[in-house]
């Protein structure tokens, strides 16, 4: 996933970066329009100064951020349904209720996990954005 953003500091160590969404993702806001991220200088190209554009790109897949962040809650959640409905059919329905909240909850504790654990695998790649040429 590529994203435009502009060079806001360059320190000895790190650069701050303002990142903003492309036009597709505007619309619903979850990523907060525009956020700031602070990334060692190593990664940066050299040369690159305050108030320069850059593409801003990570290596890992969004299919695998979503599958992740909405996809294991509700297998779970449906899963704690299905196996609490089957370990207390004497109570009913709650019993399906109170596995679905507690292996939702056991599924959010494991995102949270995995995300730290990809958050340390991923690269993120800052190089200077090509103007487009105009054919005039």
């Amino acid at each position: 996933m590529e994203q435009k953003g502009i060079v806001l500091e360059v320190t000895g160590t790190k650069a701050l970066l303002r990142v903003y969404p492309d036009e597709a993702c505007l619309h619903c806001r979850l990523c907060d329009a525009a956020r700031e991220i602070e990334l060692p200088v190593e990664s940066m190209p050299r040369g690159v100064r305050k108030g320069d554009a850059v593409t801003v790109s990570s290596t890992m897949a969004p299919s695998l951020l979503i599958g992740l962040v909405y996809g294991l809650p509700l297998i779970f959640l449906l899963g704690g349904y299905v196996l609490g409905t089957l370990l207390f059919p004497h109570v009913g329905e709650s019993g399906g209720v109170g596995g679905a909240a507690l292996f939702f909850i056991v599924s959010l504790a494991l995102v949270r996990a995995a995300g730290r654990r990809l958050n340390h695998r991923e690269k993120i790649l800052v190089s200077p954005l090509q103007k487009e040429k105009s054919d005039l």
